[in-house]
Order: C-alpha cells, then sequence, then structure tokens
C-alpha cells in the first residue's frame, strides 16, 4: 500500500489534506479540511488503516433507538437475553411483592410485542463501501475541529485585513507597472570639445526603455574630424566615434526633465599629411560623467530633446605624438558636450507580468 499526501494552509487559519492510497487493485484519493494538522493525521490514519482492513468499517450492534409509543405504554423490553433473565429476577423478590406478578408478566408480555415490531436495523456497510465510510468519519473528525462562529469571526479579521493590504499593494505596483513601460528612440546633433584639436561637431542616434520615471538609453555618435596644421604643408586631423549607455531620470508629463549618468567608451583617430610619412593611429579611451536633460512633447508621438553634459577620462587620455614635431594633440582632462534633437516615443505594448 502506498500512501501520498500533501499539506497546504487555506483560507482562514485552516489546513487541506490531499491523500492519495494504492495498492493492487485498490486506489483512492481523498481531500480533507480541519483546524490543525493533529486533525488531519487522525484522519489520514484512519483512512489508511480502512484502506488496508476494511472490515474496522463495520459498526458495533448498535443499542435499540429510542421509544416512540405514548406515554401510557410500558418501556420497551431489552434483548433477548435480559428478558430470560428476567423471570430469575422476579422469582428472587421479596414475597410481599408477589400479588404484582400478574402485572409484572402482562407488562413483560406488552413489552415483548412491542419490540417485534420495531424497525430491523440496517444491515452492515459491504467492504465496498469502506472508503466512503472512512471518508464520512473523517470529514466528521475534521468538523468536530472546526472554531465555532466567534472565533472565526476574530480570526477572519486580521486576515481579511492582510488580504486588503496585499491587495493594495499589488493594485498599486501593477498601476505602477502598467503606466510606466515605455520606449523612445532618436537622433541628435551636437558639438563635442575634448581639445582635439577644438570643438567638433557630432552626429548621433539614442534608444532606450523606460520604466517609470527611469530611462535606460544606448548611446552612439561620430564626432566628425577637424583639422589642425602643424607647420609647412603637415596638416593633423582628429575624429571620434562614441558608443555607451546613459541612465536618466525623467519627470512630467508634456514637459519632461531630469539628469543623467553617462559612460562612454570612444575611439580617436588621429592622422598626419604633408609629410614624407604619413601616418595614421587609432587610440581607444573611456570616460564617464552627468548631464541634464530636458524634453518637450509636441504630439503624442514626437518629443523634441535638449541635453548638456560633461565627462572626465576615466582611462589615459589619448595623446598623439609625431617624429620630428614632438606631441601634436593630447585630449583634455574635461570634454563637454551639448546636443539638440528628437525623438519618437511610444508605450510598451506588452503588458508586464503580475
Amino acid at each position: 500500500m502506498q500512501v501520498r499526501g500533501r499539506v497546504r494552509r487555506a483560507a482562514a487559519g485552516r489546513f487541506v489534506l490531499e491523500l492519495a492510497l494504492e495498492g493492487g487493485d485498490y486506489a483512492a484519493k481523498r481531500t480533507l479540511a480541519a483546524g490543525s494538522c493533529q486533525s488531519l493525521a487522525d484522519a489520514a490514519a484512519w483512512l489508511t488503516a480502512l484502506a488496508l482492513d476494511p472490515s474496522l468499517s463495520e459498526p458495533a450492534e448498535a443499542a435499540p433507538p429510542p421509544s416512540s409509543e405514548p406515554a401510557g405504554v410500558p418501556p420497551r423490553a431489552a434483548e433477548p437475553s435480559a428478558r430470560a433473565a428476567e423471570p430469575a429476577a422476579l422469582a428472587q423478590e421479596p414475597p410481599q411483592l408477589a400479588a404484582d406478578a400478574p402485572h409484572e408478566a402482562a407488562a413483560a408480555n406488552q413489552s415483548a410485542a412491542v419490540s417485534t415490531q420495531t424497525r430491523t436495523p440496517a444491515a452492515p456497510p459491504s467492504k465496498r463501501a469502506a472508503p466512503e465510510v472512512a471518508q464520512a468519519r473523517a470529514e466528521s473528525v475534521a468538523r468536530s475541529d472546526r472554531p465555532t462562529t466567534s472565533s472565526r469571526a476574530r480570526a477572519r479579521a486580521p486576515a481579511e485585513s492582510s488580504s486588503a493590504a496585499k491587495l493594495a499593494a499589488a493594485s498599486s505596483r501593477a498601476r505602477l507597472l502598467d503606466a510606466a513601460r515605455w520606449w523612445r528612440a532618436g537622433l541628435f546633433t551636437g558639438a563635442w570639445d575634448a581639445s582635439l584639436p577644438a570643438p567638433q561637431a557630432e552626429l548621433g542616434a539614442r534608444a532606450g526603455y523606460g520604466m517609470g520615471w527611469l530611462l535606460l538609453e544606448l548611446r552612439g555618435g561620430y564626432v566628425f574630424g577637424r583639422s589642425e596644421a602643424l607647420g609647412g604643408a603637415a596638416r593633423a586631423r582628429f575624429a571620434s566615434q562614441e558608443l555607451g549607455p546613459a541612465l536618466c531620470a525623467q519627470w512630467g508629463r508634456r514637459v519632461r526633465g531630469g539628469a543623467c549618468a553617462v559612460v562612454a567608451l570612444l575611439r580617436t583617430t588621429g592622422s598626419v599629411r604633408g609629410t614624407t610619412a604619413p601616418r595614421r593611429e587609432a587610440l581607444l579611451w573611456a570616460a564617464s560623467g552627468a548631464a541634464l536633460q530636458l524634453g518637450w512633447k509636441t504630439s503624442r508621438w514626437l518629443e523634441l530633446l535638449a541635453e548638456v553634459g560633461i565627462n572626465l577620462p576615466v582611462t589615459p587620455r589619448p595623446r598623439f605624438t609625431i617624429e620630428g614635431f614632438g606631441e601634436v594633440d593630447r585630449a583634455s582632462p574635461i570634454n563637454v558636450y551639448a546636443r539638440v534633437g528628437f525623438g519618437f516615443r511610444g508605450r510598451d505594448v506588452v503588458r508586464p507580468k503580475r
């Protein structure tokens, strides 16, 4: 016989037991509920015992039902063994009660006649009905362990308040997530200055995903090259490419703004022409900084953007040296930029899972 059970907590402090019994050609599943695990354990033990020995479900010989005769009718006689012992008891009565013997005999005969008219008790349930009997007894045990109405009311009050608080928190979180998921993508242009050798024009793109007032954005841009005279016919030209994430706070509805934390990976290329040995070199470096961003929502989808920021190198600054000219140029310890652009903004069509 294999017995498997799983207990889970239900509402109002009650416990539910899912019991499965399997053995040979016998299989049964029962679901019981009670106010304590001990009651469920007793009921499970009783069901297991009945599955192993169905004869346990046969009830003991029940006592006769109470008499329904009128008040004037004498009480019903007991079992035949008791009626058999009755003459002996009458024989031992004192002599002064002998005069009442005819009356006692008539009462005994009347009781016997009444007892023959009683309903025959129902036959005990068969072994096939043992699981149903066990289920009924287990439910009776579980019902006996139920709390009273007043105790249920007292137990229900904190549970209902806790459920209401959880529902309110879940509703608030759902509203935040439903209203928060949005995206934005667009283009920008501006000026970028890292003293290589002077302010340079920049063109780039951005795309991000927002949750509430927080926006995570990926940006990439190209800083157009600018030339610098070295002497004679020699000239040096510098250009850069930029790629990196930005985390921005966005507050407001029609006009939105906030601060951004920026990280940028840059590749700066320097080339020299007009010398006997033209040369080209590319250096990688990184910078991080902060920016202020302002957006104006002109329509449902379109948003105009403006941003100013400052970056500080977090790796060695690129330095370009040419033989015969020495150090041609080097990135400044502080670089600044200013950008304007536009973006398309929309709500996320995928609802968050709750």
